[in-house]
């Protein structure tokens, strides 16, 4: 009975202790959290990147063209022409299409609406996409994926109807609008988008080239095929600079937002309350573009230490192990791309073009 006395008196002194400790942690930790970072000059760098260009006119900007016309449900597409796209994305569908031929000029004039949009869509020579700061300004980019298939197909009736030359020039219209756009992409989703167009606009033309003559072949193909991607037009220096735009924006939104938008449950909203003042978002924001920037070769990587943790720690959580996350939006394979469709050819001696 007597130990029992002295545990319970032990533990009377022991929990005020435990707490007594942890909150003066705390207060440390708040100490050393209390003032925020300046803008590093390398978050100054990567704000400088989306700054390239003169502010563009909306009636000059395909982008806004875009965002005008990205509503899915304006543009459909049918069941059959769908399954058509599959069977092309999957695999050489030189078979399949050739199997539709006679059905595919009504099947394209019956979505000859989504055709004109397309090529109303390339007659933009300028491409000036907004930095992103909340999901609801992403547009659809379902409209122009499908679009651009239906555009190939367009493409190939040209060709198998031997009318070469105009196929040509579709094809020479093609890759200039999406070697403009990939050069000015300011997110990592329209950066792919542009990858996924011209990995398929190059696979396209290399089972067109398959289906031709050698002398048809040098007809076919387009001047701009012998043009190596420049280091611009390969690079995502735009691209990430905009994703370090959009998760510096997206914290600044979560720490102004009330308590109980960020949780329903008080036990959700307390711990949120305990550590928002570790999350400080302009060191966040200075830390993520070191990080960044080391990823694109641009500066060297931060070596922490465990004192380091101390300030910031809910920033320096979240933005752990960048670089193998933007490792898989890798360009440089579209230059491969080129070399292969090139190598195509039997005959690289190209004739004059206009």
């Amino acid at each position: 009975m007597r130990l029992l006395r002295k545990l319970t008196k032990a533990l009377l002194w022991l929990i005020p202790g435990i707490l007594l400790l942890a909150l003066s942690l705390y207060a440390l930790l708040l100490a050393i959290n209390w003032q925020d970072e300046a803008p590093s000059a390398d978050a100054l760098l990567l704000q400088s990147f989306l700054q390239h260009d003169a502010p563009m006119a909306d009636e000059l900007n395909g982008y806004h063209f875009l965002q005008e016309h990205s509503d899915p449900a304006l543009l459909p597409i049918s069941d059959k022409l769908r399954a058509l796209f599959a069977a092309c994305e999957r695999t050489d569908c030189h078979d399949e299409l050739t199997a539709v031929s006679p059905d595919l000029p009504a099947l394209i004039a019956e979505h000859q609406a989504l055709l004109d949009f397309y090529q109303q869509l390339q007659m933009f020579s300028y491409w000036q996409e907004t930095p992103l700061s909340h999901h609801s300004q992403i547009p659809s980019y379902q409209p122009v994926m499908h679009a651009h298939r239906l555009y190939l197909l367009h493409i190939w009736l040209k060709v198998q109807a031997g009318d070469v030359i105009a196929a040509r020039q579709l094809l020479h219209n093609d890759l200039q609008f999406w070697r403009v756009v990939i050069r000015h992409n300011q997110h990592l989703l329209g950066s792919m988008i542009s990858r996924g167009a011209l990995e398929r606009y190059f696979a396209f033309s290399q089972m067109l080239l398959a289906s031709l003559e050698p002398e048809h072949q040098i007809a076919l193909a387009p001047v701009g095929w012998h043009a190596p991607f420049s280091a611009e037009e390969l690079s995502l220096e735009r691209a990430i600079a905009g994703e370090w735009f959009f998760s510096s924006s997206y914290i600044d939104e979560v720490l102004a937002a009330p308590f109980n938008e960020l949780g329903n449950r008080f036990a959700e909203q307390f711990t949120m309350w305990l550590l928002t003042p570790f999350l400080l978002p302009q060191a966040t924001a200075n830390d993520h573009a070191t990080q960044l920037l080391a990823c694109l070769g641009r500066s060297q990587p931060n070596d922490l230490r465990w004192y380091h943790w101390l300030y910031n720690p809910m920033g320096k959580t979240l933005k752990q192990d960048m670089c193998s996350h933007y490792q898989r939006y890798s360009l440089q394979e579209l230059e491969q791309h080129r070399l292969d469709t090139l190598a195509r050819l039997q005959n690289l001696s190209f004739p004059e073009q206009p």
